[in-house]
């Protein structure tokens, strides 16, 4: 069962699977397992059903001596199995481990990457821009277009004062602009 996991893990890139310890591991289950499948299809071969070879293993693995003979291997595959366990947590804690140190790497670098741009590359850049005749003239052109408008709302808003002042010296003055239109 542990094998197994470890070769999902392999297979889906968790386990580095390029290591020594790795490959021994690994190695040791797929001779497990093989040898435990070649068992089962000899028995089955022999004539019998799967269901028997099962049955039959069973009553002879549960012979005392066999018992006896076979618990330092169930004890060594139990020790294994702990110590592969222990190794897959250690290998995701480290992989986070550099996960976290590759982000703190890449923001420092980040950082200083604007700051050289900011430095070196931007002076030189609006230093061109501010010499190109075309982006004076642009300038020269927005400059312009907003002293208009903002000539355009004062005359508009002067000539609404004006009428309003007119309006109140007239009214001040007891003169009514129907009777200044009469005459």
């Amino acid at each position: 069962m542990m094998v197994e996991r470890v070769r999902a893990g392999v297979a889906a890139r968790e386990v580095p699977a390029d290591t020594d310890a790795a490959a021994f591991l690994i190695g040791i289950g797929d001779v497990a397992l093989s040898t435990i499948g070649r068992a089962t299809s000899a028995v089955v071969r022999a004539g019998r059903g799967p269901y028997d070879a099962v049955v039959a293993s069973r009553g002879v693995l549960d012979q005392p001596i066999l018992q006896w003979a076979t618990a330092p291997a169930r004890r060594l595959g139990a020790a294994v199995a702990g110590r592969v366990e222990e190794t897959v947590v250690r290998g995701r804690a480290v992989a986070q481990l550099a996960r976290t140190d590759a982000i703190a790497f890449l923001d420092a670098e980040s950082e200083t990457a604007l700051a050289w741009v900011r430095e070196q590359v931007l002076p030189p850049i609006i230093d061109d821009l501010v010499a190109d005749p075309k982006v004076r003239a642009l300038v020269v052109e927005q400059a312009h277009g907003a002293l208009t408008d903002t000539a355009r709302e004062v005359q508009r808003r002067s000539v609404s004062a004006d009428a309003r002042i007119e309006a109140g010296v007239r009214r001040l003055l007891g003169r009514d602009n129907s009777a200044h239109v009469r005459r």
